[in-house]
């Protein structure tokens, strides 16, 4: 094989090119783990703030509504990442064929934000988007629920 040789400002100029695009890879390879491990915090904040603040708040509500002969139930998605509140009297169904009509609490896939989902006989659609963790109060929480009951008792009477 023929000994190679590329002249010094040639060579130059590969290299700096090269040390460039190892240096911009890096830093693109940090980017992302930070994007990550942002993500995955904010995941964790989530999930205490579920445990914590969101299903007690809840269940609060569910001894309301359940004392007066209403359906209340309260599940926690199993990734800890969502939860779901349905209340319902008799054979109420959630419009867009979306089962049972339900409040659901969920982070916001491709953003570090949350958002509020309501289905009611009448609507079905995200409600609010773009919240922060720390919005989500016991009270904050119990008038997102408010606001589903006065959606299905005022759809119950529009029936009539």
């Amino acid at each position: 094989m023929k000994e190679m040789y590329v002249k010094d400002d040639l060579k130059s100029e590969f290299t700096r090119l090269l040390d460039r695009h190892a240096l911009i890879v890096n830093q693109h390879n940090e980017a992302v783990a930070n994007i990550k491990t942002a993500r995955a915090e904010f995941e964790e904040a989530f999930r205490q703030a579920l445990d914590k603040t969101i299903l007690p708040a809840a269940a609060e509500v569910k001894q309301l509504v359940e004392a007066k002969g209403w359906v209340c139930l309260i599940a926690k998605s199993s990734d800890g990442l969502s939860a779901k509140i349905e209340i319902y009297d008799g054979s109420m169904r959630a419009a867009g064929g979306s089962g049972r009509p339900h409040l659901n609490i969920m982070l916001e896939p491709r953003a570090n934000s949350v958002g509020v989902y309501l289905a009611t006989t009448g609507f079905s659609g995200m409600k609010h988007n773009g919240l922060g963790i720390d919005h989500f109060t016991t009270t904050a929480v119990q008038q997102y629920l408010l606001e589903l009951f006065q959606e299905l008792v005022s759809d119950e009477r529009d029936r009539d």
